[in-house]
């Protein structure tokens, strides 16, 4: 026997496309806004960086800050799955 429940008429229920589909664009949207994130302030610190000559204090702080960012918004995003 098979652990899927039926449904009445005896049919297997069908797997939600759709929603596998949203799933994987979700996660995808994850990945572009990390290097989105990462791409923004590492420019934002290397050009203070150029600007002051802090020798690469500000870069390191830009993308060390985009990637908290970044784990921020992914455990909101991903919190429901978690549970």
């Amino acid at each position: 026997m098979s652990d899927a429940p039926e449904h009445p008429d005896g049919k297997k229920p069908k797997r939600d496309v759709r929603r596998d589909e949203r799933e994987w664009a979700r996660f995808s949207q994850l990945a572009f806004e990390l290097i989105g994130y990462l791409g923004v302030l590492g420019y934002a610190g290397w050009w203070l960086d150029e600007r002051y000559g802090t020798g690469g204090r500000y870069l390191f702080w830009g993308l060390l800050l985009g990637l908290a960012g970044w784990v921020y918004r992914f455990i909101k995003d991903t919190w429901h799955l978690f549970k």
